[in-house]
Formats: C-alpha cells, structure tokens, sequence
C-alpha cells in the first residue's frame, strides 16, 4: 500500500524494480504511469486507479486477482499474449469498460473477471479456452451477443446471470456442463421468505439435441433451438 489514495498525476518507476505489490496504487488520481520492463509482476496494485489503460511489462505473464478492478477510466483493453492468467475479478467493477480482448493464450475465464461491467459489450475470447467460470460476466448489463469457443468445456454458476439484454446463446457441441442459472435470467429477488430467479422473456438456447445445452435448456424451461 506503499502509494494507496495518491494525489500524484504521473508516475515513473525506474529500471529495477521488479514487483508491485498488493494495493501499491490503489485509489490513486494518476491516469497514466511507466513502468519498467523490469518488472515482472503485478499483484492487485491498480485497483480503483483512474488509469486510462492497462500497462503490462513483457515480463509479466500473469493479472492477478482484483488488479484492474474499479478502474472507471477504462473503456477499451486488450490483454498482451503474453498473459496466460487473468485472475478472478480483475477487470471487475469498472463502469465505463466497454471492450475487452483477452489474450491468446488463456485457458480459463476466471471467478467474476468482469462482473458488474455494466457497460461491457464487446467481448473477444479466443479459441482455447476451456472454462468460464462462476460469475465471469454477472450483470454485465450490456452485453447483446457472447461467442463460446468450441473449446469451451465448463461454465460456471451464474456466469452471465443478469445480462439483461443477452436473448439468446449458442452452446458448442462439445460443452460438458452449465452451472446453476448461468443464463436467461435477469435478476434474484425474495418474496414470502423464499428466494427466486425471475428469467428472461423469450430468452433461446441454440445447441446440440442431448448435450448440456438441451439438458439446461430443459432445466429450467427455456426455448430450445437444436442444430442437428
């Protein structure tokens, strides 16, 4: 927490340095800052800057948890190659986030990468991928259309829960399982002391008769388009 709620405007780290620890620029006013291709990690530190983009070093191949996370002056990213780790909830919170290309690379979408993104509508997630995790993109409220790699294996609870404008998915064939209310539905509310999960009106599942995207589409009622 060495520079946590800073006032400084810009920050140069010089050669050397070769970590930046938990909350070390947390909540600071800066919008940009150099750092040295020195360094080879970055753990947590940015959250709720006011940092205008993501600045990644070479060497560093893992965003861990929470790095990017309230972080209201991003708007478009793209994640270097190099990164083959994108931690839960890093890029998380962040208002105004509107496009996000994640790398090459990654193999797994983590525990809430983007959740509450509520302006997030453009998603670029390449084939490799294996699994979305629970609440990747919960109420990402913007979001109309989500391509699942045909990499694709597992994914999460509530992964897209709450993305009010998303009215259908296409499920690959090869997908193994869906978590609990990972899409079609737009909000939680409780009523007489029991909890309920209201879904999306019309809200289709284009998929493969017998896969997991027909036995979730069955689940929970929702409108079924088959593919073969």
């Amino acid at each position: 927490m060495a520079f946590y709620g800073c006032k400084l405007k810009h920050i140069n780290i010089e050669q050397g340095v070769e970590y930046l620890y938990k909350q070390s620029f947390s909540n600071c006013e800066f919008t940009d800052i150099n750092l040295p291709s020195s360094v080879k990690g970055v753990y947590g530190s940015f959250s709720g800057s006011e940092l205008k983009n993501i600045v990644v070093p070479q060497k560093v191949v893992k965003i861990p948890k929470g790095t990017y996370s309230f972080c209201d002056n991003l708007t478009n990213i793209e994640i270097p190659n190099q990164i083959t780790d994108v931690g839960e909830e890093s890029f998380s919170y962040c208002d105004n986030l509107e496009t996000i290309i994640f790398p090459k690379n990654l193999k797994k979408l983590e525990r809430g990468v983007c959740c509450k993104d509520k302006k997030l509508r453009n998603i670029k997630v390449f084939e490799g991928v294996l699994s979305i995790e629970d609440y990747a993109f919960e109420f990402c409220e913007s979001i109309t259309n989500f391509n699942i790699p045909s990499t694709v294996k597992t994914i999460g609870d509530s992964a897209f829960f709450a993305c009010k404008k998303l009215n259908s998915i296409t499920i690959p064939q090869n997908l193994k399982s869906i978590g609990n209310h990972a899409f079609g539905f737009i909000r939680y509310y409780e009523e007489m002391n029991k909890g309920h999960y209201e879904k999306k009106k019309g809200f289709t599942i284009k998929g493969y008769k017998g896969t997991a995207a027909s036995k979730y589409a069955k689940k929970y009622g929702f409108k079924f388009v088959a593919l073969n």
